[in-house]
């Protein structure tokens, strides 16, 4: 109104997202990028704990599909075993957005009485299957 104008809520929403993903890039292409994560961590950090899955392909031209993935840093398996007690609580946390999706992760307590991060997991939904490769 300040400056005459009365923009559909639609078009400030179809706006909006096209800035977004010039500055931040799309989702889409951020699942992309996560294969090369998965191997400079590999390169970079070798105590590092990870396993990567997708979804099974027809042919070796076709994409990965990014399906699920482990991580426990090398920090936070020095840092469990040197300083926590030896308590482990798990959660789960659903992904809203775009992609979907359920983060599974372990904490414990640390010396100051704080929540330690031990490990994590993003898997495609909850259900038995995803808590077993958690927790394998």
């Amino acid at each position: 109104d300040q400056y005459g104008v009365s923009p559909r809520p639609k078009k400030l929403y179809r706006a909006r997202q096209k800035a977004q993903n010039q500055i931040e890039g799309k989702n889409s292409e951020a699942y992309s990028k996560v294969l090369k994560y998965v191997k400079l961590l590999r390169e970079t950090n070798p105590d590092t704990t990870m396993r990567f899955e997708h979804h099974p392909r027809l042919s070796t031209s076709e994409a990965l599909v990014f399906m699920r993935m482990f991580i426990c840093y090398r920090a936070s398996k020095k840092g469990f075993l040197g300083g926590c007690r030896r308590f482990i609580g798990s959660d789960g946390c659903h992904l809203m957005g775009i992609f979907r999706g359920v983060m599974l992760s372990t904490v414990s307590i640390d010396g100051n009485k704080g929540l330690f991060p031990a490990a994590f997991v993003v898997v495609e939904s909850e259900y038995i299957g995803s808590w077993k490769f958690f927790m394998e």
